[in-house]
């Protein structure tokens, strides 16, 4: 079961960091234009968008397709779960389909468990999945645009002065070890 409300109404029951643009203006997965552009265009403040879900406590698989992109990037979008103590955060290299999982977060205790997984869905997308062991308590899938300048990022917080732009589809969130077709 997809605990994600209006897992792909980005604009819906999505809530926003910061102030980030959305547009539904990309060909998602399935073929049509459903995939949704988010650009950071801040230089003080990361953006992207968050949705607070109730957790109990077991593992659970956060989800998302990621355009592919090709080349050197100024950017790379951030994906994480956080409750008010806990963080699993990943940074996601478009270019090479490679998650590099964070060890430490500052502010926050590194959730138990977390692994993840960068895989080709198609010519296009990456299929993204963080598993994480959740405590019983609101946790906040969150997709971040533009995350950080280091392809390989894996400590320390988001950086607030990278910008830029990535594409996403489908967010899912589900009980369990790993991430079941969307």
């Amino acid at each position: 079961t997809n605990l994600c409300l209006q897992s792909n109404a980005f604009t819906t029951t999505w809530g926003t960091i910061s102030s980030p643009t959305i547009t539904q203006n990309a060909v998602g997965p399935d073929g049509a234009t459903s995939a949704w552009t988010l650009t950071d265009d801040s230089g003080v403040a990361s953006e992207g968008i968050a949705q607070e879900i109730l957790l109990t406590a077991a593992a659970h698989t956060l989800s998302v397709f990621v355009k592919k992109t090709t080349g050197a990037q100024a950017s790379y979008p951030v994906v994480y779960a956080a409750s008010a103590t806990h963080i699993a955060p990943i940074t996601i290299d478009t270019t090479n389909g490679v998650a590099t999982i964070w060890s430490a977060y500052t502010g926050f205790t590194i959730a138990s468990g977390l692994s993840a997984a960068c895989t080709s869905f198609n010519d296009n997308f990456w299929r993204v999945a963080v598993t994480f062991t959740a405590s019983a308590a609101n946790w906040s899938p969150s997709l971040i645009s533009a995350g950080t300048t280091n392809a390989t990022q894996s400590t320390g917080t988001l950086d607030v002065a990278a910008q830029g732009s990535a594409v996403f589809y489908g967010a899912q969130v589900e009980l369990g070890s790993f991430a079941t077709p969307y």
